[in-house]
């Protein structure tokens, strides 16, 4: 069976996001790195999630909002210029 595209593509993402945050400022890694990698993991599960369960709309307005919190997260990072964009 092939795997949808979004769960490829989330999973490059998050591979290519974990690699970045390490390299965060050791005072950020344990804070901002810290939440930025939770909720980019929370979203994938949700998905995972999603595919599996009859509950479909609740889990994705979840998967929504793990998605909103990584967003300002991530532009928290382009502004404090921890992440390559």
């Amino acid at each position: 069976m092939q795997e949808s595209p979004l769960f490829v593509k989330t999973y490059d993402f998050i591979k290519w996001l974990i690699a970045c945050t390490q390299k965060f400022p050791k005072a950020q890694r344990f804070v901002l790195a810290q939440r930025v990698n939770d909720a980019a993991l929370n979203f994938y599960d949700l998905l995972l999630k999603t595919g599996k369960s009859k509950k479909k709309l609740a889990l994705l307005f979840a998967a929504d909002y793990e998605l909103e919190r990584l967003r300002l997260y991530l532009r928290l990072c382009k502004d404090l210029t921890f992440l390559p964009l």
